[in-house]
């Protein structure tokens, strides 16, 4: 235990209901029980000292001691009397504090009452049917929901509204379920309040929509009338049907968007293009995507030059078009982060060949599903060198399936590469996929892990499971 966690045990001990209600009471200190220390922590100052001498504090040393204990210690202590009530309210003990209805729900609505503020507020897993949380009082800067009905996007409506009107909520997210025991199967979303709402709140910056339910969510430029402030957009749709809501909300805000992350079966390529500020752009995961929109490549190859992160997959050798679009793209030359995912081996070829377009490229991170053949990642590896890759940093493989993962990092090519890319961290992503039947270093607990090789010893800022395999 941290001895800073222990400071504050001992005084929330010193500070239980029945101490606290002695200190009150104002009994000579003779005819006060003795203190006993909770098992585990030894102090032998604490065994005699009074709770007069710890309320005599200032505020700043309390907050100090305070800040040291979870959320459910602090509401016990607002009990102990009126300073700790009025302290154990004050905003810096509660504004990195995270909270889960699905671990703890009673906690949760106990802070909603009580706490100024909350970092983080995920109200999945919490009954609305029964109760409606209230947040008029509790600003909190992020907010994740989960819709299973209407009558849950009325009530999401509702906090929205609150938090507006509180200005500090920053960060969003609405997961639309499939649970439709309650009402009628539906065939559309009606949410044109709930995006009056969002469109209010204008201290957003970071919106995530996972609609989950198959059911489209559908949306007009006149659903969304206010101005443009998000800064990043996440959006994720299990639906067989178009949503239009991601292309409403990615017009009216244009200006503003900075990071887009989609995870459709189609892109809205033209929406996609007039935006002035794109920094980092994600079009999906390869388990989701099926097929590539022949626009998509077009969007690629006219990529601007601020763009400096990307993230890519396909699904078979044809759609390797892709990485040369963007390759041949202005934002190759000032590209600084990669990510690909693909379920073919020939993504080690395509990416060999086009390196040399990302002198800027710092980190590259590959994932592929099948096991590569022929030596092409070995191919692959032999292919990156200072002169192909002078900017990079960090390679992350994540090894396809029935990998032996201690072969891989005993490799020659492995070792080679390291030593012609002195400044390389060589990050490999252990998985329950990724090792053979046969090998007992992959068949311990070992895989769980990742490992960062390199040809240095561990510098300060590198990662810190950075091992030095080559010299």
């Amino acid at each position: 235990m941290a001895r800073s966690e222990r400071v504050a045990h001992i005084f929330l001990y010193l500070l239980r209901p029945s101490s606290a209600s002695l200190l009150l009471l104002g009994r000579p200190r003779s005819q006060r029980d003795p203190v006993k220390l909770p098992c585990g922590i030894r102090c032998s100052a604490a065994t005699t000292m009074d709770q007069s001498l710890l309320l005599a504090l200032p505020d700043d040393a309390l907050l100090a001691v305070l800040a040291c204990l979870p959320a459910r210690h602090l509401l016990s202590c607002r009990l102990a009397c009126r300073r700790l009530r009025d302290l154990c309210q004050h905003p810096d003990l509660w504004r990195s504090v995270r909270l889960k209805a699905s671990e703890d729900c009673q906690l949760v609505r106990a802070a909603l009452r009580f706490a100024p503020c909350l970092c983080e507020l995920d109200l999945i897993g919490m009954n609305m049917d029964v109760e409606e949380p209230d947040l008029s009082a509790c600003a909190v800067a992020k907010l994740v929901v989960e819709l299973t009905g209407h009558k849950f996007v009325a009530r999401t409506t509702a906090m929205l509204r609150k938090q507006s009107a509180l200005g500090a909520l920053r960060e969003l997210t609405l997961q639309f379920d499939d649970d439709f025991t309650s009402e009628p199967m539906q065939t559309e979303w009606n949410i044109s309040t709930l995006l009056g709402a969002v469109c209010n709140a204008n201290s957003l910056r970071s919106l995530t929509i996972e609609n989950i339910s198959e059911v489209p969510l559908l949306a007009s430029l006149g659903d969304l009338e206010g101005g443009s402030f998000l800064q990043e957009l996440s959006y994720l749709s299990f639906s067989d049907d178009d949503d239009t809501l991601h292309e409403a909300l990615m017009k009216a805000h244009a200006a503003t968007l900075e990071h887009v992350h989609l995870n459709t079966r189609d892109f809205p390529v033209s929406d996609l293009k007039v935006l002035p500020n794109l920094v980092s752009l994600d079009l999906g995961d390869v388990g989701w995507v099926y097929s590539v929109s022949p626009e998509v490549p077009k969007l690629l190859r006219g990529a601007s030059s601020q763009l400096r992160s990307v993230v890519i997959s396909y699904t078979d050798p044809s759609n390797a078009e892709l990485l040369l679009a963007l390759a041949a793209s202005p934002a190759a030359r000032d590209l600084e982060t990669l990510r690909v995912y693909s379920e073919s081996n020939d993504v080690f070829g395509h990416m060999a060949a086009a390196l040399p377009q990302f002198p800027a490229l710092q980190s590259l991170t590959i994932s592929v599903c099948c096991r590569p053949e022929n030596g092409d990642l070995k191919h692959f590896l032999r292919a990156l060198s200072p002169m192909t890759a002078p900017s990079l940093t960090e390679l992350i493989l994540r090894p396809p399936r029935k990998v032996c993962l201690d072969a891989l990092l005993h490799d020659s090519a492995v070792t080679d590469l390291l030593r012609r890319n002195p400044r390389l961290h060589f990050h490999v992503q252990f998985n329950s996929l990724a090792r053979c039947r046969h090998c007992l270093w992959c068949g311990s607990d070992f895989y769980t892990r990742q490992v960062a090789l390199a040809a240095h010893c561990r510098e300060a800022g590198g990662p810190a499971d950075c091992r030095q395999t080559a010299g």
